[in-house]
């Protein structure tokens, strides 16, 4: 739509995720001067799902959210694990990749839990 990024809500189980300290001031028209959510701080294995309103979602949010809203949902587990491992190449055999992420999940007294990630 051409509008800057910084129009766009981003919420993290529902509530809003604070700018960056950080202001984009690059050579692209649309986005000199903004300041952006830095979604880099999310591990990638903390996220359950992500949810997007683009439509109305000026009418809801505010103004904040002219381009839309991004709702990220994080895990809620209590109990178990996951290791991921991905290792690649391209076909010329050059550009080795290699990533690996995982998280726990640990129950707490209570009706609570603690889900660690990286």
């Amino acid at each position: 739509r051409g509008l800057s990024p910084d129009q766009t809500l981003v919420l993290v189980n529902g509530k809003r995720r604070h700018a960056s300290a950080v202001v984009n001031v690059s050579a692209g028209v649309p986005a000199i001067g903004t300041q952006l959510v830095d979604l880099d701080m999310i591990a990638l294995s903390a996220v359950d799902h992500i949810e997007v309103l683009r439509d109305g979602a000026s009418a809801q949010y505010g103004s904040d959210a002219v381009a839309g809203v991004i709702n990220i949902v994080l895990k809620e587990r209590d109990s178990g694990g996951q290791l991921n491992t991905q290792v690649g190449r391209f076909a010329q055999g050059d550009g080795f990749t290699k990533a690996t992420d995982g998280g726990y999940g640990l129950a707490l007294p209570g009706d609570g839990f603690l889900n660690l990630s990286f």
